[in-house]
């Protein structure tokens, strides 16, 4: 009885000591991403096989991202503590929930469909509707950033001062570990970059059902099936390229590169512009123009562009910065590479702004 109490004391305090083990949850982490990059890299060699090099290319950028992340996770934690094991338990729920539906559909659905042919080359204005609506979303970040973030930082940190003190700390440990205070400038920020890693495992799970087992088990099979075109049937979706875009525009802000107004900025820019021009484009485009790789585009739609990225910068970073921005929109629309605009849009708008700010020295917004 003696030895039999004494193995109980041991797990618990075994177990006690790996969930309140910051290196414990990194490790599980930094397997996620690795086991992630794998799968990617496998996803970006079919893309290549197939001689799709849309596909290959943005799949392949994701891949080495995501491979950055996982090794800088092995020397620095992605996200303090305790976001970190939440974020590692939040992924766990993910894939249960995916797995879930994968086997209720591969039970109820009999039929298999061939992938090749499920999507467009060209979208119907409908489609291209559809596709560009969820680009709305980027509202949500400003709005976030300035004003739902701040509010739920300082309610959290109340809480856990006071009537959840004891609640957090049976979960968690310590309660002067938390890393942020009331009204922490840094919190908005950091916790739009969590929320942003959030999403991006909840839209890249799914992705990895439709391009490794079969599409109509994933669940966002409808609504691809009617949005996505043929290059992307057997690349990484643009939804999943967007918000990674996002994700390291945000890392590089918490890295001290550049300011969080400038990588809001650009993430609003890169959903709404995006979205704005390609709508334009097909329906009031009357003038093609033919690019570099043979794609057609309009001129109406560059000019609706660039005018869509001055305005939505110009909010945040005021009229100067936005110039810059806008410009480096049209650059990227009218010099296309094979690598997802929505990738690129988010992180090289940040980059291209920071090198100006280094360049004229003036404050970001409407300072003077």
């Amino acid at each position: 009885m003696k030895a039999y109490l004494h193995y109980i004391f041991l797990y618990c305090n075994y177990t006690y000591f790996m969930v309140f083990n910051p290196l414990f949850w990194r490790i599980i982490l930094v397997i996620i991403l690795s086991v992630t990059s794998i799968a990617l890299y496998i996803i970006s060699y079919r893309g290549f096989k197939k001689k799709n090099l849309y596909g290959g290319f943005s799949t392949l950028s994701c891949a080495l991202f995501l491979s950055f992340f996982g090794l800088y996770g092995i020397f620095l934690p992605l996200f303090p503590w305790p976001y970190g094991p939440f974020f590692v338990i939040v992924i766990f729920i993910i894939l249960i929930v995916n797995f879930i539906i994968w086997i209720i559909r591969k039970i109820l659905n009999k039929t298999e469909e061939k992938t090749e042919q499920q999507y467009k080359k060209d979208l119907t204005l409908k489609g291209e509707y559809l596709r560009k609506i969820s680009h709305l979303v980027g509202i949500l970040v400003p709005i976030g950033y300035y004003w739902v973030y701040p509010f739920l930082n300082n309610w959290i940190y109340s809480f856990i001062s006071g009537i959840g003190k004891e609640f957090y700390e049976v979960l968690w440990g310590d309660i002067s570990l938390y890393p942020y205070s009331s009204f922490d400038p840094n919190a908005p920020g950091e916790l739009i970059l969590f929320t942003l890693w959030i999403s991006l495992m909840f839209f890249l799970v799914p992705e990895f059902i439709r391009l490794l087992v079969r599409p109509e088990y994933s669940i966002f099979h409808g609504i691809l099936k009617s949005v996505l075109r043929a290059k992307e049937y057997v690349s990484i979706g643009p939804q999943v390229l967007l918000i990674l875009g996002a994700v390291f525009g945000f890392f590089l802000s918490s890295l001290g590169l550049y300011s969080y107004e400038i990588a809001v900025s650009a993430t609003f820019t890169a959903c709404l512009a995006d979205g704005l021009v390609a709508v334009i484009g097909r329906r009031f485009g009357n003038h093609a123009v033919k690019l570099i790789n043979g794609d057609k585009k309009s001129l109406e739609g560059f000019i609706a562009g660039f005018l869509s990225a001055y305005v939505f910068s110009m909010i945040i970073l005021g009229p100067i910065y936005a110039v810059f921005a806008a410009i480096i929109f049209l650059i990227l629309d009218i010099f296309p590479i094979p690598i997802g605009d929505n990738l690129l849009n988010p992180i090289l708008l940040s980059i291209g702004v920071w090198g100006m700010q280094i360049l004229i020295q003036l404050p970001i917004g409407w300072s003077f």
